[in-house]
Formats: C-alpha cells, sequence, structure tokens
C-alpha cells in the first residue's frame, strides 16, 4: 500500500472523484461544482482535465478569469481523497483572502489528518517555485504541523 501523495488529476481517479464531487453537493459547505457539471464530468472527464491543465498557462485570465494555477490530487489506495491548488501569482482579491495555496478534502476522508498530509506536500512543492504567502487558515495549519512534527521528534529519541 502506497502512502497519501500528490498526483497529477488523471482519468485513472475519474470514479472517487466524481464520488468525492457527489460528497460535496450533500456537504454543508456545498461544492463548487453543479450537478450538471457533474453529470458533464461523467460523461466527458477528459474535458475537466484539459480545464485543469490549461490553468497552468501563464496567462489563464482570458480563459477563465483566474490566475496561473497547478492542481494536484492527493491520492491514498488509488483513491481520491482531495485537491490542493497552487497558485502561480496572485490578483488583488487573492492577495486578501485565499493567497498562494487552496485545497479541499472530500466530505468523509475529513478528520484523518489528511489536511495536514495534503498542505505539508503542497507547501513542499510551491516552495520549489518560492512561494511564501499564505491565508491565515494555511498559517495557523503549518504552525500545528509544525507543532505535530516537535512532538514526534520528542517521542522518537
Amino acid at each position: 500500500m502506497k502512502p497519501a501523495r500528490l498526483e497529477n488529476p488523471s482519468e485513472v481517479y475519474k470514479e472517487s472523484f466524481i464520488e468525492a464531487l457527489e460528497e460535496f453537493q450533500s456537504d454543508p459547505g456545498g461544492g463548487r461544482y453543479s450537478e450538471k457539471d457533474i453529470a458533464d464530468f461523467k460523461e466527458d472527464f477528459n474535458t475537466l482535465l484539459h480545464k485543469i491543465e490549461m490553468l497552468k498557462s501563464p496567462d489563464p485570465d482570458i480563459i477563465f478569469a483566474k490566475v496561473p494555477q497547478s492542481e494536484y490530487w492527493l491520492i491514498n489506495n488509488d483513491k481520491y481523497i482531495g485537491r490542493v491548488t497552487i497558485r502561480h501569482k496572485l490578483n488583488p482579491q487573492l492577495e486578501k483572502i485565499g493567497g498562494h495555496i487552496g485545497y479541499d478534502i472530500r466530505p468523509t476522508e475529513r478528520k484523518k489528518d489528511y489536511g495536514k498530509k495534503i498542505l505539508e506536500l503542497g507547501i513542499e512543492k510551491a516552495n520549489n517555485w518560492a512561494l511564501i504567502e499564505y491565508s491565515s487558515r494555511v498559517i495557523r495549519i503549518i504552525s500545528a504541523l509544525e507543532k505535530f512534527r516537535e512532538s514526534r521528534r520528542g517521542t522518537s529519541e
């Protein structure tokens, strides 16, 4: 069994990704995709993958009114757990709210430390690009992650 890891979005995870979207729809926080979107993805998943890939473009504003970003999926036991988005640059709105890193964990996989894992792996990728601005939510999780690591170091010695 492979440990949880970040992977590029792929057709391989279509079924569990769709299941996750359906979970988000029934979650009190709602989903970012409509029921129609989900139905469309079931029919043509490659279009979604293409859109995700296009967001890496140096100027996706023209296409999607967004900033350049890379999306990675957290996979565990060949199952989609969540996604992390690493924005290569920020617009004024993202400078105030959002920052360089955003992530989602599917509702049935929350409270299992996947938030810490996806953020840890996402930060490693972002640091490779010298992106250092994080939202306040991410800063709180980084702090918790550092405390968790410190506590583990103390018990292993």
